[in-house]
């Protein structure tokens, strides 16, 4: 490995001895799943199984490939919109063999991480094991073996026949298909009853793709992730009026008072309580009678449309289903890329590479399950312990929780630079850890030095 990398893979406890030959079936060729394809290309005992990944895209990246909006109750296939950035720095986000290419912004835009990782799929040789447009629509477990029904999705230029279905069996089924694809808005009483009128219009941030339609309108944005700050960011700027309904947890205490993007002002409003037929109803009991959009980021619900049951089970170490009949074996089925409010691209090798033990038979000590999978912090006391865990010697370095600790503040001076036009001399050539390492203190220096964030804002 080149320098010091973020999560480092130290070594496994993996014997040279193979184990008789599995089928193992990988749903998604998005970060998540290429990073459990090459971990088990990667991993000597099982150099004989036959390994499929089903993509229903036409190329690797899931969440990362953009696509057109859609009308209610159409969705679209994934929820990047226009402008859309990453809110990590790429030298923590990076997957630990590949790096992003030397000069990459520090917050690249979708497009760069859309291509890195179709780089990383090439330079792997993942492709070979990718059947691109292939969907499934039922998969059951009977006998020991996971029969599955695939749906080929045709594309344009092909004939309606090749939109036909098969069924194969597998040994193991791997979900990496993410969780960013069935929108979850709250249903608040009387929602119904305001957006049914012709002038309201009710949507989600999986449809936002530009500020455009917005214009001269008076908007509610719901939400404190970001996505809904992003969103909020560009459509305060064209919008007429623009509102900021914050959940609880962050309107108690961290932000009350009304705020101006580019001179807008934006209005700080605590969780909604009811809509009526002409007006919303906030829980601090003032009322809004001028709003026509409300644009709710309020985050995703996972989905597993194939199975009998869509709903994510319980799940032991973020990733295995509590099943009592399953005790003396491997699981037959792991939900990997659960966790969220984490670097994603680390995480998912750390839970794949456990995979590959897993299924290798090894015996994981019991654990809490969980109906929840927001980490945050928690995130790197979980993947030590995973690791350690499924007999997998990785290392998340210190350096890398500092960073993520001042991912905002980061975000933020980067966000200026952008502004000033004047991002571009601080990562020509830059490249390694180190030297992203130097460049980010560096940065956070000059930004003291000049005013643009306060130094106590960099205490972690």
């Amino acid at each position: 490995m080149n320098g010091i990398v973020a999560f480092e893979v130290l070594r496994t406890d993996m014997a040279s001895d193979q184990v008789p030959a599995k089928r193992l079936c990988i749903v998604g060729a998005g970060a998540c799943g290429l990073a459990t394809l090459k971990a088990f290309i990667d991993c000597p005992q099982t150099s004989t199984w036959d390994i499929v990944a089903l993509e229903k895209q036409a190329e690797v990246g899931g969440v990362w490939v953009p696509s057109k909006t859609a009308t209610p109750p159409d969705l679209p296939s994934t929820p990047i919109y226009d402008s859309l950035t990453t809110n990590l720095p790429h030298p923590i986000m990076r997957f630990t063999a590949h790096p992003f290419p030397a000069g990459t912004p520090l917050y690249p835009t979708h497009h760069i991480v859309r291509q890195y990782l179709s780089s990383y799929s090439e330079h792997f040789g993942l492709g070979k094991y990718i059947r691109f447009g292939h969907e499934i629509i039922r998969a059951s477990w009977k006998d020991g073996k996971w029969s599955i029904r695939v749906r080929r999705i045709p594309r344009e230029e092909q004939q309606s026949t090749s939109n036909r279905s098969y069924l194969e069996t597998f040994d193991y089924l791997l979900l990496c298909s993410g969780h960013y694809s069935l929108p979850f808005i709250p249903q608040w009483p009387g929602i119904s009853e305001w957006s049914s009128t012709k002038t309201h219009q009710l949507s989600h941030s999986i449809y936002y793709r530009s500020d455009t339609p917005f214009k001269d309108k008076v908007v509610l944005v719901v939400g404190a992730g970001p996505s809904a700050r992003d969103i909020l960011a560009e459509v305060s700027v064209v919008a007429k009026k623009t509102y900021h309904s914050l959940p609880r947890s962050v309107y108690d205490g961290q932000q009350t008072e009304n705020y101006s993007v580019r001179q807008k002002e934006v209005v700080i409003k605590p969780p909604i309580r009811q809509f009526t037929t002409t007006s919303i109803q906030f829980e601090d009991l003032t009322f809004s009678d001028d709003v026509d959009v409300v644009i709710s980021g309020t985050g995703y619900r996972f989905d597993f449309p194939f199975f009998g049951d869509p709903t994510l089970p319980p799940l032991e170490h973020h990733m295995i289903p509590v099943k009592s009949d399953q005790a003396d074996s491997p699981p037959p089925v792991l939900f990997l890329g659960t966790p969220s409010r984490v670097i994603p691209f680390p995480l998912f090798e750390f839970q794949a590479l456990a995979a590959t033990q897993i299924l290798l038979g090894r015996k994981m000590p019991p654990a809490p399950p969980c109906t929840t999978h927001v980490l945050d912090l928690e995130q790197f006391n979980y993947c030590d312990t995973l690791a350690r865990d499924a007999g997998v010697d990785l290392r998340v370095q210190p350096w890398v929780t500092r960073v993520y600790a001042l991912k905002n503040v980061l975000r933020k001076i980067w966000r200026h630079l952008e502004r000033e036009g004047d991002w571009k001399r601080w990562v020509e050539g830059v490249d390694g850890v180190e030297k992203w390492r130097e460049t980010m203190d560096e940065l956070i220096g000059w930004a003291i030095e000049n005013g643009i964030v306060d130094s106590d804002e960099t205490l972690t």
